[in-house]
């Protein structure tokens, strides 16, 4: 199963994914383990997903 999600920093910026593990993919964006757009921006939080 796929999700889809979004995540939103403090400034309001946002962020759209496709995972097949939700959790541990925020969990990923969070600890900034991602060497692309989310590392530098966050926190992130989510804010919308759907499978």
């Amino acid at each position: 199963m796929y999700y889809v999600y979004v995540l939103r920093n403090p400034k309001g910026i946002l962020y759209k994914g496709s995972t097949n593990n939700l959790e541990r993919r925020v969990e990923q964006h969070k600890l900034g383990l991602y060497k692309n757009y989310t590392q530098k921006r966050g926190p992130w939080e989510l804010v919308y997903h759907e499978v």
